[in-house]
């Protein structure tokens, strides 16, 4: 079996929202494949992507990458935040909502 060493990266350019609570915290993270087509990941699997070293995600603000590292305790389900870029506090907060989503859409990591 073949195991890759590179490193997955993907721009995050979507966000859902879990709803009008006062947290608005965010449920999934997602963009677009090199071909065009839209990827997600529900939370939990970004941040627990991101933690293992899989996939190194960021985001594009004003053209500005800002990396996106995973926050929070080991024990805890954790969070992500961008690093400072000079412009936003928080990137992803400025993002779009998704697109409509095809089944097939989440990301195979």
């Amino acid at each position: 079996m073949f195991y890759s060493t590179q490193l997955l990266e993907r721009e995050i350019q979507y966000v859902k929202i879990d709803g009008p609570d006062a947290d608005h915290s965010i449920d999934r993270v997602g963009g677009h494949r090199p071909d065009g087509s839209i990827w997600y990941l529900p939370l939990e699997k970004a941040v627990i992507a991101a933690r293992q070293a899989k996939v190194k995600f960021y985001t594009c603000v004003a053209g500005r990458r800002a990396e996106v590292d995973p926050q929070g305790g080991l024990m805890t389900l954790g969070w992500l935040k961008t690093r400072p870029d000079g412009l936003s506090a928080n990137n992803l907060s400025k993002l779009p909502p998704f697109p409509l989503l095809p089944p097939a859409a989440l990301l195979e990591i």
